[in-house]
């Protein structure tokens, strides 16, 4: 249970930096 707590909740945190950093390289385009 830990260890897939871990693994999915750094796959979260993957997605949100991925999320972050396309809206912001989006805002420095536009």
């Amino acid at each position: 249970l830990w260890r897939t707590n871990m693994s999915s909740g750094r796959r979260l945190a993957k997605m949100v930096r991925e999320a972050i950093e396309q809206e912001r390289t989006e805002e420095i385009v536009t």
